[in-house]
This record gives structure tokens, C-alpha cells and sequence, in this order.
């Protein structure tokens, strides 16, 4: 189909445009990681050139958080036309600015910005009144045109249909019409807050503003990604009265009646989906319907048969259930990314009951993100983050669309992050804060997402959900840098336990569906929440194993399993020699230890540290076992220190009860 797409494309010619795709390469020959595709359900981190200015209006972005779109599986399924092998992904991305061409003025080299996922010319009639999806001069696709009788404007990483613009699911970003495309954000919006600016905050707005939802309107929402979700809460602000959302992932389900308290419906419970939206709101049916989700898998025998053959590329199951549920002159409003022909619509229930259809089209983002941004998130109206569950290095993106794609249990809205994040972005800490002093229910969002329904292990579910935390005495550790209230007696002699409990989903119900982390990192502290030092605990990677890797806290305890101090836990991706700490945090542990035995217990059987003289590690044994078996190797790496090993038994056996690894510090009076 892509074959012929492009075949098709090229003999139609390309229409002229004032802003061009093709980009030039960096004069250095330096190289960047990118999200390509390669075909249907292929995508691949490859090595493409950097960018290099090419028209005098252009930027050079360094990215330092992008995300994936529910959108993005249109094009990971090969349901876009015209896309092209190694053609770079991502259509939602911020950074800094890294060079500007001539004619920018607005912008200069250092500057936190967000990019538009519409490419706009800024001169045009729909540029004019900031229309920025309508944009008729950045989009050179003659297929397009001939297949939607116009075209929209270019878009970022999204196939030749949009015009064939590398995406943003890479390192650097050209960004033509810069002065246009781009939104300068203020230093003290974090990432988190600024990156959906680039489309699914406008998105959700747009389907909400464009649909006419007013103040004791019922609303029926169809799918509970992101955008859903966004939708939702736009039309509590807009005041709704009622909100009701339809969709079939039990997390979602949960998840949107946690954060938002709205009503829901799961379709592979109640079948009728029209009859179970009157038995909740009356005969009369809701006053806005707006499809956000486009299921493509259809439900019914018949849609499946014309899908399979190619009859049809959308199934109008979705439209008609809404047509169905709203009342006579009511409103449907069509957000989700419908790409081509539906067979089936009830045109006559269309027509006989008034109902206003409204296509919503691409949002213009242009018109609604000074909006957003000025008047709903720096006034702390409305939280974007509230969808975020999980930020991933770039690295992991092929297995990132797997799960996106296989609707994974916990997993909603995401943060990339590339090697400028550290250095350029702006975390969130006010995020941090907020989460320390959040108290959680047994319905909370970090309970929603249990292995008990799933027992497959493609997918490691969060530690813990994003803003909740699952420790009842979360309120009385004391935070980061503070001291305990009390102190706590040597256990054995001059010796003391910590414990670091990772609290995990899979861990508490059903031990089998735990598969190896990556890398994990914590901070090791003292009774008196002295900070000592890090461990990085590297365990197998299975490939293509996507490792979650949520802002959180880890809690400390002592022997006696008393809180004495959490930390946060933030974890270094590309590599374990960036996830160490230098020689000189570490404490006295490493160099007093030679040549004398740490023991503990854990959960009645003994262990103990020795150094190994000959390579300086320390290793972990299980004194009870004949011979003595190495449970664990803690190894001086990169002037730091790593645990290098852990056996199976620790994730396995006895030690995996709430994933408990327990560290011996020496706490003589030198310690600190």
C-alpha cells in the first residue's frame, strides 16, 4: 500500500509550497539519535545527520522531551499513506534553541521552546487568524489534495501524506518558520508542563471549544487516552454538568474516575453503548458527543470482514454510537484521526434528528496555546501532568510503541527524554513536592494497574504512580535534607540496617509476572536522613524490554521498620557509568570494610558482605547455603560504585517479598 501511495504521489508531482521538507546537513558530519520508521510495526533508533539550517527562517531545536501520540500507532501500522523508510517520527517535541537562521528575530540560541506539530507559513488567509492546521503553503502532498480535495498544513514526523517533515522523536529538530512555529516558555514551567503544548493540550481544547460545550451540558466522551482524559477535564472547566466516557481498558476506566471523577463505560461490558448512555442521562440522550479515540479494531463481523479486505480504512462503529446517544440537535464533535472511508454511517439518524456533525480537523494550535499556557497553566487552572505516568530515554522508543500499541496496563502519557535533557530541560520540583504530601486512597491510581488481570511480563508496571504514593506513613518521614525525629540504636554492635523497599504492583500480588529491571537507582540514608551514597542495581535486560521509569520516591527504614527518610529517585539512562556516583560521595563503607565481615538477617537467614581483595569488590553471600552462595557483586566502577549482580533467588525466592534489598552501613561516630 505504501508502495503504491508513493508511486501515486510521485506521478502526481508535488504541489509548490513556501516551505520545504528537505533539509540540509550539519557541515560537521555529526550524527543523532532518531526514531525511524521501516514498515508496519518497525520502528528503529538509527543514526541519521544532524540538521542543518536550510531556509533563512529556520531553527535548530535540541530536544529535550518529546512524547508518543495515540496517533503515532496510525503510522507504526502503516494506516498513512505515503510513508517512506527512515523517515524520522514524532510530531510533539520542546527543547532549546540551538542556531537560528537570518531572518529569526523572536528567538535566539539558549531559549526554552515548544514546537507547534503544524508547520504554518504565518502569512497565508487561514495563518492570518492563527488557523495554523489550514495552512495551505507548507504541505506539498498531491495525494493529499487529491485525495481530501485541499490539504492541511505540514506536519512534524508525520508521513509525505503532511508533507514529509523529519520528526521529533530525535536529538535535533529543524523547524522552519521558526519566528512562527515555536513558543518561547518561561523558565519556571518545567517540561512537564510545557511539552503537550505542542499538540494534545490544543487538541482537547479545540474538540471541546469547536463542539460547543457549554455551561450543564451532558458530554459523552469516546476513548480515554490522553486526549480523552484532557477532553474530559476541559469540559468540567467549561461546566459540564456530566461527563461521561466510553472505552475498554480497565486502567483507563479507573484511572479517568481517580483523576477526574467522571462516569464511565466499558463497551466490552455493555455491548449497546447508546441504550447504557439513556439509561444514565434519560431517554433525551447527551447534549455533545465527541469521539476522541477512533477505535480501528472493529467490533462487529462485518467491519471486520471490510477491514480485512481493504473496503474500508476507518469503521464508523464510534460515529454512529454517538449519533445514536446525543439528542435531536445535539452536537458530535470528531477529533480522533480518522485517515480515509467508513462504510455504514447512519446518515439518517444525521439527518432526522438535526444533529450538528462537526469534524473538528486538526486543531490549530497556534490559536489556543498563549491561551492555554497564560491563562489555564501558569494559573495553575489546569494541570497537564495529571496524564503523565512515565518518562523513557529515546533509546527505549521500539518497545515504548509496542506497549503503547498493546495498551499496557498503567501506561498513559509519556516523557522521551534524549541526552540534552539533563543539562537543558527544567524538571518539574514543584511536581516532586506536590507528590511528597499526597495521601493515597485503595483506589488511588498506584493500585490500578495490579498484575492480578495480566500475566504477561512484556512490560514492567510503574513503581509507583506518578503523584501517589502508596506508603500510609509518607507524612511522617521527613523529607530530603531534614533529620529524623529520633535516633535509632545500633542493631548488632556498630552495625544498622536501611532498607530500601521498592514498592511494586507485580511484586505484592503475583512474584511470577516480575521481569528484571534495567538500572535502578537510590540514594542510601542514614537513620538521620544523612545521605551516603548511590547504588545502581543492574540487572538482566530482556530485549526490547521497555524499563518505566517514573519521577518517585523510595522510603527508608530502619531495623526496626520504622520510616526514618524517603528520597527521590531519579534514574541516568544511557549508560551505567552515568549512574554512579564519583569516589568521593561515597562513605566510609568501601574503604573500612577490608578485611572485616558485615552480617545481617533478612527475614531469618543470614548474610554477609566481604571484600574481595584481588578485585575490590564487595560480595554479598547467603551464609546459610553450603557453599556459600554470591547473592549479590558490589563493584568499584567508574570511580564509583555499582552492584553489578544480583542472583535469581533475590528476585525469585524469598528476598523478592515487596522487592526488599537490605544494605549494611557502618555507622561508627566517623560516618557521615
Amino acid at each position: 500500500m505504501q508502495t503504491a501511495a508513493n508511486a501515486f504521489q510521485n506521478y502526481l508531482g508535488n504541489v509548490g509550497t513556501e516551505v520545504h521538507p528537505e533539509s540540509e546537513n550539519d557541515p560537521s558530519g555529526a550524527k543523532m539519535k532518531a526514531l525511524a520508521w521501516f514498515g508496519k510495526e518497525d520502528v528503529r533508533i538509527v543514526d541519521a545527520p544532524v540538521p542543518a539550517i536550510t531556509e533563512p527562517d529556520d531553527v535548530i531545536v535540541k530536544v529535550t522531551a518529546s512524547t508518543i501520540c495515540g496517533s503515532d500507532l496510525h503510522l507504526y501500522h502503516g494506516e498513512i499513506l505515503a510513508m517512506q523508510k527512515g523517515d524520522i517520527l514524532g510530531h510533539e517535541f520542546m527543547g532549546v534553541v540551538d542556531k537560528v537562521g537570518p531572518n529569526v528575530k523572536n528567538l535566539s540560541p539558549g531559549q526554552r521552546v515548544v514546537a507547534s506539530f503544524q508547520i504554518a507559513c504565518g502569512e497565508c488567509e487561514f495563518c492570518q487568524k492563527k488557523l495554523s492546521s489550514m495552512c495551505d503553503r507548507t504541505n506539498n502532498s498531491s495525494l493529499q489534495q487529491f485525495m481530501y480535495g485541499t490539504r492541511d498544513a505540514g506536519f512534524f514526523g508525520y508521513s509525505h501524506m503532511t508533507g514529509g517533515f523529519a520528526g521529533g522523536q530525535a536529538e535535533y529538530v529543524r523547524v522552519p518558520r521558526g519566528n512562527v512555529n515555536l513558543l518561547p516558555i518561561p523558565d519556571h514551567v518545567p517540561d512537564e508542563q510545557a511539552l503537550y503544548l505542542s499538540d494534545i493540550l490544543p487538541t482537547s481544547y479545540h474538540a471541546v471549544v469547536d463542539t460547543g460545550v457549554e455551561k450543564g451540558d451532558t458530554v459523552a466522551i469516546w476513548g480515554l487516552g490522553p486526549i480523552g482524559l484532557y477532553a474530559a477535564k476541559w469540559a468540567q472547566i467549561k461546566g459540564a454538568s456530566r461527563v461521561i466516557a466510553i472505552d475498554r481498558v480497565p486502567f483507563r476506566l479507573q484511572f479517568a474516575q481517580e483523576k477526574l471523577g467522571i462516569e464511565t463505560i466499558n463497551f466490552e461490558e455493555h455491548k449497546d453503548i447508546p441504550k447504557r448512555i439513556r439509561e444514565l442521562v434519560g431517554e433525551k440522550g447527551v447534549d455533545v458527543a465527541i469521539d476522541c479515540g477512533s477505535f480501528h479494531e472493529p467490533k462487529t463481523l462485518a467491519h471486520k470482514v471490510q477491514k480485512f479486505l481493504m473496503l474500508e480504512t476507518d469503521v464508523p462503529e464510534t460515529l454512529n454510537e454517538m449519533l445514536l446517544s446525543v439528542r435531536k440537535m445535539g452536537r458530535c464533535g470528531i477529533i480522533a484521526a480518522y485517515a480515509g472511508f467508513a462504510n455504514g454511517v447512519n446518515v439518517g439518524a444525521l439527518m432526522e434528528k438535526g444533529v450538528r456533525l462537526i469534524g473538528n480537523g486538526q486543531a490549530p494550535v497556534h490559536l489556543y496555546w498563549k491561551e492555554i499556557l497564560e491563562e489555564f497553566i501558569l494559573s495553575g487552572a489546569f494541570d497537564p501532568t495529571f496524564v503523565l505516568t512515565h518518562r523513557v530515554p529515546l533509546e527505549d522508543m521500539p518497545a515504548l510503541y509496542k506497549a503503547f500499541d498493546e495498551r499496557v496496563p498503567g501506561l498513559e502519557k509519556v516523557i522521551v527524554d534524549t541526552k540534552f535533557s539533563k543539562e537543558f530541560g527544567k524538571r518539574g520540583k514543584d511536581i516532586s513536592s506536590r507528590r511528597r504530601s499526597t495521601t493515597t486512597t485503595s483506589s488511588s491510581p498506584s493500585n490500578l494497574s495490579q498484575p492480578t488481570q495480566h500475566t504477561t511480563n512484556k512490560f514492567v508496571q510503574p513503581i509507583m504512580s506518578l503523584f501517589n504514593n502508596p506508603f500510609s506513613g509518607w507524612a511522617n518521614a521527613p523529607a530530603m535534607g531534614e533529620s529524623a525525629s529520633q535516633t535509632h540504636g545500633s542493631a548488632t554492635g556498630t552495625q544498622s540496617f536501611l532498607r530500601f523497599r521498592f514498592i511494586h504492583p507485580a511484586a505484592e500480588s503475583d512474584p511470577s509476572t516480575l521481569a528484571p529491571l534495567d538500572i535502578l537507582n537510590c540514594t542510601l540514608l542514614d537513620p538521620h536522613s544523612r545521605r551516603h551514597f548511590v547504588i545502581s542495581t543492574s540487572l538482566p535486560k530482556p530485549e526490547g524490554r521497555l524499563i518505566p521509569v517514573p519521577m518517585t520516591y523510595i522510603q527508608a527504614q530502619d531495623a526496626q521498620r520504622t520510616v526514618v527518610g524517603s528520597v527521590e529517585w531519579q534514574s541516568p539512562y544511557p549508560n551505567v557509568a552515568s549512574s554512579v556516583l564519583p569516589r568521593q560521595a561515597l562513605p566510609a563503607f568501601l574503604q573500612t570494610l577490608s578485611p572485616s565481615t558485615v552480617s545481617f538477617a533478612l527475614q531469618g537467614r543470614p548474610y554477609a558482605w566481604l571484600k574481595d581483595d584481588s578485585t575490590g569488590d564487595l560480595c554479598c553471600y547467603d551464609t546459610a547455603s553450603s557453599p556459600q552462595k554470591n547473592m549479590a557483586v558490589l563493584s568499584k566502577e567508574h570511580s564509583g560504585a555499582m552492584l553489578l549482580s544480583v542472583a535469581p533467588d533475590v528476585l525469585q525466592g524469598g528476598l523478592l517479598d515487596s522487592l526488599v534489598l537490605t544494605i549494611v552501613l557502618i555507622l561508627s561516630g566517623k560516618a557521615n
